[in-house]
């Protein structure tokens, strides 16, 4: 990929970072629930079948797998950044929080017309066309969501890092007390999460922004760097265990099972006691 695409990418997504409404104007209770419903919508689909028709066409095994992995994450269960919850899962889990019902407001929910005209924009430029192309609509959709767009948060942060703060805000969440009981007090802010902050495992310069770095430097973080903090109810991989259950370690499993007792070698027959 030449330094002129990915110049003309940086420009396109900046300037929809900067003429898009959604990121300039205040979040409201409506615009909260919205967001739920259609961001839910929006993560299975490009993540379960447009993403996977530019997977499908590519011709590089290492990217087609890079793509798959990705939208895993999204899709099946994000163990790097989301407790092993899918992204639409986490989405739910945001929507419950300010009060919203989970079957009747945010599963039945149904795509928007704008949501879903850009959906056949997007299926336009990821099903049929070059496989190089699939994957700059790919791309270019995941890249506000890293710093470097738009202006004050979002530039420093990135889109989830400008969306926790607006989350924050305690004119998202429902006043009436007959909602108290279908989401939890804590605000989002109170809740760690890594939106808007630097993956670990991440080096600082962003490698799929910069220029020298190849293709697949560039592809294997979409979806990557979305999480978006909710309260996760208890499973039993995240319930602690009392002090006195302390779950073994794999050299004490592997001892209970293989014990190390020495058993006396049997001498051959005439040796030497």
């Amino acid at each position: 990929m030449s330094s002129n695409v990915v110049e003309r990418l940086d420009a396109e997504v900046q300037d929809f970072a900067m003429r898009t409404r959604f990121f300039h104007e205040p979040m409201t209770p409506g615009r909260a629930r919205n967001f739920v419903r259609q961001h839910r919508l929006n993560t299975r689909q490009r993540n379960s079948v447009l993403k996977l028709k530019v997977a499908t066409n590519c011709p590089v095994w290492k990217v087609r797998l890079q793509i798959i992995d990705a939208c895993s994450q999204e899709v099946i269960g994000d163990h790097e950044h989301g407790g092993g919850r899918a992204h639409w899962e986490i989405l739910e889990g945001l929507g419950m929080h300010i009060g919203m019902d989970l079957e009747n407001d945010i599963r039945s929910a149904e795509p928007l017309a704008s949501t879903q005209m850009c959906w056949n924009a997007w299926n336009g430029l990821m099903a049929t066309t070059h496989w190089l192309e699939g994957l700059i609509a790919n791309t270019c959709a995941e890249r506000a969501n890293i710093p470097g767009y738009g202006v004050g948060t979002m530039r420093e942060h990135g889109w989830f890092g400008l969306e926790r703060e607006r989350w924050g805000n305690s004119s998202v969440y429902p006043t009436s007390s007959s909602n108290s009981s279908r989401f939890t007090a804590r605000r989002i802010s109170s809740i760690p999460t890594w939106a808007g902050k630097q993956s670990p495992i991440t080096p600082k310069s962003w490698p799929w922004k910069t220029r020298s770095c190849g293709l697949a430097a560039r592809t294997w973080s979409f979806g990557r760097i979305i999480s978006t903090a909710s309260p996760r109810p208890e499973t039993s991989r995240t319930h602690k265990r009392p002090p006195d259950q302390k779950t073994p370690t794999a050299n004490q499993s592997s001892a209970c099972i293989f014990p190390k007792t020495k058993k006396p070698r049997p001498q051959a027959a005439g040796a030497d006691n």
